[in-house]
């Protein structure tokens, strides 16, 4: 039992940290100079922005976090901006 919550925690983590990571790398290559700013049309890049701003909200927002949320929620990121 302490196992199973031990496991389901890191898994939780990890989740989070991905998702995060995700968030902070494409924030970042939105603006930065030869990134996704140069090759993103603006109404793109608003979307995107949005999207991201809404991720990170989302982190603090949801009320029983579990891995499942965290990787769905990085996946339908991922998903997005691969368009």
């Amino acid at each position: 039992m302490l196992e199973n919550r031990e496991l389901e925690k890191r898994q939780r983590e990890e989740a989070l940290n991905k998702l995060e990571s995700l968030i902070y790398d494409k924030q970042d290559k939105l603006y930065a100079e030869g990134g996704y700013a140069e090759t993103v049309s603006e109404e793109d890049k608003e979307k995107f922005s949005a999207a991201l701003s809404a991720a990170s909200d989302f982190i603090w927002d949801v009320e029983e976090p579990t891995a499942k949320i965290y990787n769905d929620k990085t996946d339908e990121l991922t998903e997005m901006m691969k368009d």
